[in-house]
């Protein structure tokens, strides 16, 4: 775990975070045009990534939506209103991002995902500062907390200390923050497993993340949010978007609420769960059952990281009819050519999803 008192590499972040955001959007995006709204919280299995998109992409749609403002017209007028309300409603329902406005969304989410997990107290005194509006709201800091899956409990802390009706500086609110973080270095939470969620996608060199020294005295880590929004203690005030309900991402559950509602499932004599039979259950097309990050995993482990081959394969996998006919082509010209050893877990696990497209 790094030592509290390291200094995050901005120049290596932000470079790892954009080589790791480009990685993966040209792997999903091999077999989709756009990804939907649904598909963006299991977009890929670090879930503080996934909620990071969510949150971006409704502060663009909130900056979006003051955009479409006029000074010629009554936005205020309850009619309009209540037609925008209704208009946002239904574009809610049809969220569709192309390649090239996914990966800066992406960028952004996997950057501030990974300063979160190695720096938490940059991170949030950068969010305390991003999100200062006059007139004060107390509420605008609670939702953020929608989109934390770690350190969660010191940011709830900090929210705690805010007072819904008192209007409250930007000294103020630093302090409350301050006070958060203090009580939070008591238990800190164990990253090492995120860190390497990450180095599983995408190498992860945490010495060079962590290149600074402390006494070095590098740049703030706090502009590296700062970056993305301008930060100033008057900016105006953003009206609420009306839309709320793109950013609320599923409520947190605990941890074995899962493993309980399997056994609830779980027939008493032993047969297999519903969830076991979901993954084994027959697959239509390979082409759409693997996972982004099966993909990923196929392609840099079978495949010797050429994403054609890997597509030829599968796309010639899908059109046979007999299972005995796609494996033995299979044996003669992919195992071969790659390489491949059928012991290694990847290998069995594409010889498994192979398997279910017929049986």
């Amino acid at each position: 775990m790094p030592h509290p008192d390291t200094k995050v590499n901005l120049t290596e972040l932000q470079q790892y975070s954009r080589t790791f955001a480009q990685r993966l959007t040209d792997y999903y995006f091999i077999d989709h045009g756009f990804i939907a709204g649904k598909d963006l919280l299991n977009f890929c299995d670090i879930k503080q990534v996934n909620l990071f998109v969510v949150k971006h992409l409704f502060e663009r749609w909130q900056e979006e939506t003051l955009r479409l403002k006029s000074p010629y017209f009554d936005f205020e007028h309850p009619h309009v209103k209540q037609a925008l309300q209704q208009f946002m409603n239904v574009l809610s329902q049809h969220i569709r991002v192309s390649k090239e406005s996914f990966y800066p969304l992406l960028a952004e989410a996997v950057r501030e995902a990974l300063l979160l997990v190695v720096d938490y107290e940059a991170f949030f005194r950068a969010e305390v500062q991003k999100n200062f509006y006059q007139p004060f709201e107390a509420q605008r800091f609670k939702d953020t907390a929608r989109y934390l899956n770690h350190h969660r409990n010191i940011w709830l802390n900090f929210c705690q200390r805010l007072s819904p009706q008192a209007e409250i500086s930007l000294p103020q609110l630093t302090e409350a923050l301050e006070m958060a973080l203090l009580e939070g270095k008591n238990g800190p939470e164990p990253i090492d497993w995120v860190l390497q969620s990450f180095s599983d996608i995408y190498a992860l060199d945490i010495s060079r993340l962590l290149g600074q020294e402390a006494g070095d005295k590098p740049p703030e880590a706090t502009v590296l949010m700062s970056e993305m929004a301008t930060v100033l203690e008057n900016k105006p005030r953003q009206t609420p978007n009306p839309i709320s309900k793109l950013a609320t991402p599923p409520e947190e559950t605990e941890a074995d609420e899962s493993r309980t509602l399997n056994q609830a499932f779980k027939n008493q004599d032993g047969s297999l769960s519903i969830a076991e039979r979901f993954q084994q259950a027959k697959i239509v097309s390979l082409r759409t059952a693997i996972s982004l990050n099966q993909k990923f995993l196929f392609i840099n482990k079978l495949f010797e990281g050429d994403s054609f081959a890997f597509n030829e394969t599968i796309d010639r996998l899908d059109k046979y009819t007999l299972y005995e006919d796609a494996r033995q082509w299979l044996q003669k010209d992919i195992l071969p050519r790659y390489q491949w050893d059928l012991e290694q877990e990847e290998a069995q696990m594409f010889m498994e999803m192979l398997e279910r497209k017929f049986y």
